[in-house]
């Protein structure tokens, strides 16, 4: 099966952003001269996706509905072949019940098919785009694949607490995925080898996903997407790939700021 469309959840609240997203949406802030949703669109272009899905709050997130219907965001994705063939649909959310529900939203606009899925506070500065490499491992293997990252200690508190994998390496830069860590608060903690494998918001999911979140029920179709992702993986095979790069959890500040501070430093260079 071929992967063509994508998911955007961007209708949460920006809690850990506050004050500054009472006013903006979260999305839309800038990371470097971007907005911080713009890495994860221009991904999904790069990629040669026919659909991006955009999951978000009418009102309170008109701003990002506004950007992209007024603002030339083709032009910010480069030189990528196809843009021109790219939509961006828009799906609402009446209230913030979670990523999950966000998910089970775009349903409708994906169901039967693999789907990327991509948190778009979660930036990555990589010299390769990361999606062709998650469909190359689907491509392979079959099975659902997660965006893998080496979190050291002193990039570890540019994470939320969220993400470590248990995988094992099956070659080059794919493994199996065995285990995903729940959500907690704090910073991300990296193991006492001082590297640990952390997933990202950016994945490949097989329509087995929904299956899995139609069996939950309950609380697993709100909230975050964790428990639906933990249930795949003990009931299928779920494979990672690690991206070589530089990956920022823009969704609190110290993530934000670091994510800024490499772009202007580093990466503008």
């Amino acid at each position: 099966m071929s992967v063509i469309r994508a998911v955007i959840p961007a209708a949460g609240l920006g809690t850990r952003l506050r004050p500054l997203t009472l006013a903006v949406p979260k999305e839309l802030l800038p990371v470097g001269r971007l907005p911080m949703m713009q890495y994860a669109v221009s991904e999904c272009v790069t990629a040669g996706l026919n659909e991006i899905v955009v999951v978000l709050h009418e009102q309170r997130k008109r701003a990002i509905l506004e950007f992209y219907n007024q603002v030339d965001w083709r032009a910010l994705c480069g030189t990528s072949p196809g843009v021109e063939s790219v939509n961006v649909h828009f799906v609402h959310q009446e209230r913030p019940r979670g990523v999950m529900h966000a998910i089970l939203l775009a349903r409708a606009r994906v169901e039967g098919e693999p789907f990327f899925l991509l948190m778009p506070d979660n930036v990555v500065f990589a010299r390769q785009p990361v999606l062709p490499k998650l469909r190359r491992c689907f491509e392979e293997y079959g099975g659902s694949v997660l965006g893998l990252i080496e979190v050291t200690p002193e990039t570890a508190p540019f994470f939320g607490n969220a993400g470590r994998v248990e995988a094992q390496r099956l070659s080059g830069e794919t493994y199996r995925v065995r285990s995903l860590q729940d959500k907690q608060p704090g910073t991300f903690e990296p193991g006492p080898a001082g590297r640990t494998l952390r997933a990202f918001g950016y994945s490949l999911l097989t329509p087995d996903f929904f299956s899995f979140a139609d069996e939950l029920g309950g609380d697993a179709r709100q909230g975050d997407e964790v428990p639906t992702l933990q249930a795949l993986i003990r009931n299928e095979q779920v494979f990672g790939v690690r991206v070589e790069g530089a990956l920022f959890d823009c969704g609190h500040w110290p993530g934000y700021g670091a994510a800024n501070r490499f772009y202007w430093q580093q990466w503008n260079s």
